[in-house]
């Protein structure tokens, strides 16, 4: 490549990263935990599931109870790891 090549091409300049609180819901995890755990039958009926915008998977708890409690676990295993997300992908870390 010549001088003038490279010259001429511009300088990619990297993106912007966005902060760690931009990827972060703004949901708490404690009222998640809450929800799910020390209220059994509201953990059952998916209103965890609601309260962070997933409304199509709140009417399945609703519907199956929780998937028979094992989604209700597989959830509180979740929202304790932090691995929990709201309807847009952003976990769900704030206490």
């Amino acid at each position: 490549m010549s001088p003038e090549q490279m010259r001429a091409e511009p300088l990619e300049q990297p993106s912007p990263k966005p902060s760690p609180e931009e990827n972060v819901s703004a949901k708490s995890r404690g009222v998640l935990f809450i929800l799910c755990l020390l209220l059994p039958f509201v953990g059952l009926a998916g209103v965890h599931r609601f309260y962070v915008g997933k409304i199509g998977t709140g009417l399945i708890w609703l519907l199956t109870w929780g998937l028979l409690g094992v989604g209700q676990l597989i959830d509180l295993i979740m929202i304790l790891t932090g691995g929990f997300t709201d309807k847009e992908g952003k976990p769900v870390r704030k206490w």
